[in-house]
């Protein structure tokens, strides 16, 4: 959805919630990296920085230790 507030265009967008929705439905991994299935999961993925290169480094040290996913 886009609105316009105070003169600006803001986008708002759904995220993910995981309490009520399927991750599966919205995601899927390809080694340390959360790959988005639909535009609620890219959403997600953006918004939350879930491939930052951070995150992937950590997600890689878990996968070499058999603790993720």
């Amino acid at each position: 959805m886009t609105v316009l507030s105070g003169g600006r265009l803001v986008i708002c967008a759904a995220i993910s919630n995981p309490r009520t929705q399927d991750w599966q439905q919205h995601f899927a991994l390809d080694g340390a990296l959360i790959v988005p299935r639909t535009p609620i999961g890219r959403v997600t993925v953006a918004i939350l920085q879930l491939n930052h290169p951070d995150r992937l480094l950590e997600r890689e040290s878990l996968i070499r230790i058999r603790r993720y996913p």
